[in-house]
């Protein structure tokens, strides 16, 4: 803007027209510069219009000179304005990233277990639908005897021994692999590939499990039994997953603890035995078809009755009477013993 009222522009002739011309180039020059630095920036706006008002009337009254005591003026004003706007902006950004690393955190507590710090069942879940087109596999991990160190020395004890347990799992296990709690002493572990060396890993988590866990002067002795289902095609659910893995975990413990079961053709017919027993059980107890029946108890040596034990009976409409050894545990499995009782 200084420099414009010295340009010799003789073509005009009159000063007038010439100082017009000075001020019109000024004002053009200045309102482009001036408001692509006020994008860029953040300047105020209101600044401008108030100065480019008094500049264009001392510049009628004064004559050229003003223009440069006013742009002299202009950026006094404007770099103290940067200087509040630069402030206010890293005052901003700060504020922002702290937001941002708030929510971040949020988030990532949102999918971690709080006891163990591995993930949870929702993150589990995602990641078992990231793997979906490409073979994979799912393992249940379950404490066995685990009630006992509860039960022997206490809830505390019983949480370093998850957290422990934890650390093991996890350090078996490569680090792209998912390891989570999904609740109380039951992990999950899912890992990309075949079952080439299915047997090799399982053996390595149950290896590690096993090792005595130091708790103070005393030590916890636990194991553990692995379930697995390896998945190969497209054609599942993660929940159904869950269950074939749940299964085979299941007949592990059934079969003498600490040790390995894959889920296969036999493993799925007796799944789908299970599950129409447990929705035929469920009717059953709803109904009210399920009777107890007494047993009295009677003392030898005098024949008197000394107490009376209650049994359940359940007579299934078409498979005849189930035995209680095999309905009870399964209605302690599924959330149904109180009602049951």
């Amino acid at each position: 803007w200084g420099v414009l009222p010295w340009l010799d522009i003789g073509s005009f002739g009159d000063d007038e027209v010439y100082r017009w011309i000075c001020l019109a180039l000024a004002f053009a020059i200045g309102a482009g510069a001036m408001g692509g630095l006020s994008v860029l920036t953040g300047i105020a706006l209101r600044v401008q219009a108030p100065l480019y008002g008094l500049i264009a009337a001392a510049f009628l009254v004064v004559g050229e000179s003003a223009v440069a005591i006013g742009v002299a003026v202009y950026l006094l004003l404007m770099a103290s304005d940067i200087r509040g706007t630069s402030r206010n902006l890293r005052e901003l950004v700060a504020l922002r990233v702290e937001s941002a690393d708030r929510a971040a955190d949020a988030e990532t507590q949102a999918r971690r277990d709080p006891l163990t710090g591995l993930s949870n069942r929702a993150a589990a879940f995602e990641r078992i639908e990231e793997l979906r087109g490409s073979p994979f596999v799912v393992m249940f991990v379950d404490l066995d005897f685990f009630k006992d160190v509860n039960d022997r020395l206490g809830h505390e004890a019983g949480d370093l021994v998850l957290v422990e347990t934890a650390r093991r799992i996890k350090a078996a296990m490569r680090p792209d692999d998912l390891v989570a709690r999904l609740g109380g002493d039951e992990f999950l572990v899912v890992f990309a590939g075949d079952d080439d060396d299915l047997d090799m890993i399982g053996r390595r988590v149950l290896a590690e499990v096993e090792r005595p866990v130091g708790i103070g002067a005393e030590e916890a002795m636990i194991s553990a039994s692995i379930g697995v289902t390896v998945v190969g095609e497209d054609d599942w659910t993660t929940a159904n997953l869950l269950r074939q893995a749940d299964h085979a975990l299941y007949r592990a413990k059934r079969t003498g603890r600490q040790g390995i079961v894959r889920f296969d053709d036999r493993l799925a017919d007796e799944l789908e035995q299970r599950t129409t027993l447990e929705d035929e059980l469920r009717d059953a107890v709803r109904a009210g078809g399920i009777e107890p029946v007494a047993q009295p108890v009677h003392a030898l040596a005098t024949g008197a009755v000394s107490w009376v034990e209650l049994t359940p009976r359940w007579r299934h409409a078409t498979g005849g009477e189930v035995a209680p050894e095999v309905f009870v545990p399964l209605a302690e499995e599924i959330g149904l013993i109180e009602a049951l009782t």
